[in-house]
């Protein structure tokens, strides 16, 4: 979420956030990016000014400021929907998924197309030291990738990882049986786009 911010402020964007707990390195970098953040939740926090919440997956029904952007039917979005709205519509995706070392992957998979010449923008869910002089959890370029996103997936291992957000590991099993269905028919309608016609007989 930290990093969205810092890409969304990179736009123009006024950004504000709050976190039960922020900690080093993110409050660090939260700090070194200018962006406002509030310690624990209160309805005080969503300010009139406050034209869309970005809402983490870990906030439930309860939670005082989603409770307040319910009541004041605010625009709201998932984290996955914001960088879809903002920062994927043209752009050539490429997705790392799995239970551990996407952080570093990610980082891996944006320096080799930065030194490959494409100028990637990159999201990263940490802070990756190769890139600028304090290291960075996300990059801006003018170049046409977008790293992590949706249409190149790199699966790596799947073991059961978020037991705050999923009850059981079939759970898990089944969003990335999900997911893989979504991209074999994501595959097969390019596919028949893209299929030449029959040569006359």
């Amino acid at each position: 979420m930290a990093t969205l911010a810092a890409l969304l402020k990179s736009r123009g964007y006024h950004v504000q956030g709050s976190d039960q707990q922020v900690y080093p390195p993110m409050s660090d970098f939260l700090v070194a990016e200018g962006i406002t953040t509030f310690s624990g939740y209160s309805a005080d926090n969503i300010t009139a000014d406050v034209d869309l919440v970005v809402v983490g997956n870990a906030i439930s029904r309860g939670n005082p400021e989603l409770e307040t952007v319910l009541e004041r039917k605010l625009r709201y979005c998932s984290l996955p929907e914001a960088i879809r709205d903002h920062f994927l519509w043209g752009a050539r995706s490429v997705v790392l998924s799995g239970t551990h070392g996407k952080t570093t992957t990610t980082s891996l998979t944006g320096w080799l197309l930065t030194h490959g010449g494409l100028d990637p923008s990159m999201l990263v869910g940490g802070i990756a030291l190769n890139f600028g002089a304090q290291g960075s959890s996300y990059r801006v370029g003018k170049g046409r990738d977008f790293v992590p996103a949706n249409t190149v997936v790199l699966l790596r291992d799947i073991t059961f990882n978020d037991s705050d957000v999923l009850a059981k590991e079939t759970e898990e099993q089944l969003l990335y049986r999900d997911m893989q269905s979504d991209m074999v028919q994501q595959i097969l309608r390019r596919l028949s786009v893209a299929k030449p016609a029959a040569e006359p007989k």
